[in-house]
């Protein structure tokens, strides 16, 4: 997103979804640094929450004439996309679980 565009002057709505966005990679990373896949499921729930608290800034962006449909569109395929893949790994580990201290 370009600086000179309107979301790029709204430094808080900016901030906001940056902030979603980066908390969507840094739960991922810290539930797989833990020990068991119960615990990585648990980091994972809020990196899912993340990609729609992504999704509802972008609307609040279009909403306000922020950003384009296009971009819009755009942020919606990537949050969906990647809320789908989290889900469909939380449904992998609910199936693979034996030890909660089974490495990866």
């Amino acid at each position: 997103m370009c600086a000179e565009s309107a979301l790029g002057r709204d430094f808080g709505l900016r901030d906001q979804i940056q902030r979603s966005a980066v908390s969507i990679t840094a739960n991922i990373a810290e539930g797989h640094g833990r020990r068991g896949d119960q615990e990585f499921i648990q980091y994972l729930k809020p990196a899912r929450g993340s990609c729609s608290e992504t999704l509802s800034h972008a609307y609040v962006a279009m909403d306000m004439g922020m950003i384009g449909e296009a971009q819009f569109e755009t942020v919606s395929e990537l949050a969906n996309k990647t809320g789908n893949k989290i889900s469909g790994l939380i449904r992998y580990l609910r199936t693979t679980v034996k030890d909660d201290l089974a490495p990866y």
